[in-house]
């Protein structure tokens, strides 16, 4: 889900990342070629995920792309993600909805 007044910038091609080294540089080379970059990390610890997603963030808000984390809302939050994209059973979309201002 997105804050409403950005789901109009999501067309194109939308990357969702991996685990792989190098994680932002790869991210960077492609970031001109996409409309979203989704924050996908299952096996980064807690301070490695905040470091990754801040990176990216950054990146995003210079290209003026939208950044969407998976399935971590408070990490949305920590990072001022554009997003969440949640999964069946990440937890209740309308209380993500209300605690990132999607509505």
């Amino acid at each position: 889900m997105l804050k409403a007044e950005l789901v109009q910038k999501l067309n194109g091609v939308y990357l969702i990342t991996d685990h792989g080294n190098d994680l932002v540089p790869r991210v960077s080379a492609a970031i001109d070629s996409v409309s979203a970059v989704q924050f996908r990390s299952k096996s980064h610890s807690t301070d490695e995920k905040l470091r990754l997603g801040l990176a990216l963030r950054q990146r995003c808000q210079k290209r003026g792309k939208l950044f969407i984390v998976n399935d971590d809302v408070d990490l949305a939050l920590q990072l001022d993600a554009d997003g969440v994209h949640l999964g069946q059973e990440d937890g209740d979309p309308a209380a993500a909805r209300k605690e990132l201002g999607a509505d």
